[in-house]
C-alpha cells in the first residue's frame, strides 16, 4: 500500500486504545483485537475478509461485513 493510500485512510481514522480482553472469536481469538478496537472507537461496521470474525455477523450491534457486502449496505442506506 502506497503511503499516498495510507495518507488517505488517516483523514477518517481515530487512533483507539482497547480497554477490555474480551473473548467474543472463538475460532480464533487473534481477531479478538480487531473487535476491541472497534467498541473502543464506537464503529457501527467492521469490514473484513476474515472468515473467523464473518461468522460472527454482528457483536454488541457492531455489525461484521465483507468489503462487497458493505457498499451494498451503504448504496442501499442513500437510496
Amino acid at each position: 500500500m502506497s503511503e499516498r493510500s495510507i495518507d488517505g485512510f488517516r483523514q477518517f481514522a481515530i487512533l483507539v486504545e482497547a480497554q477490555a480482553a474480551l473473548r467474543g472469536v472463538e475460532a480464533d481469538p487473534g481477531d479478538d483485537e480487531f473487535v476491541e478496537c472497534a467498541l473502543a472507537g464506537g464503529a457501527t461496521f467492521i469490514i473484513s475478509g476474515d472468515s473467523h470474525l464473518l461468522k460472527l455477523k454482528e457483536y454488541q450491534g457492531i455489525q461484521i461485513l465483507t468489503p462487497a457486502a458493505f457498499l451494498t449496505a451503504i448504496r442501499e442506506e442513500q437510496d
